[in-house]
């Protein structure tokens, strides 16, 4: 209902009724308020309608973009990638953790 009010708040121009909400929490329920909101927030600053699966889109590039910066910053720390049983990237431990050092 909170997604719901806010894209009406954005694109007043965008139908919306009763049923709007409800559909709306059936394709993106499975993401958080949160990602939600701020896949809407970009959205809405490039284009006057949004669309769910828009959102899905928005939600998945920044989790993407997330990780993206969770292994750099991990590489950055001396983590290494190697492959594991089913041919997947993974970062292991430096061998020496920094801050543990004997």
């Amino acid at each position: 209902m909170q997604l719901a009010k806010y894209i009406h708040a954005l694109c007043p121009q965008q139908a919306m009724d009763e049923y709007t909400a409800e559909a709306w929490h059936d394709v993106l329920g499975e993401f958080g308020l949160a990602e939600c909101h701020a896949a809407v927030v970009s959205i809405a600053k490039r284009q006057p309608f949004i669309a769910p699966s828009e959102v899905i889109t928005e939600v998945e590039r920044e989790r993407r973009a997330q990780l993206g910066r969770v292994r750099r910053a991990q590489l950055d720390q001396g983590y290494v990638p190697a492959l594991n049983s089913a041919d997947r990237v993974v970062l292991l431990a430096p061998p020496t953790a920094p801050g543990l050092e004997p």
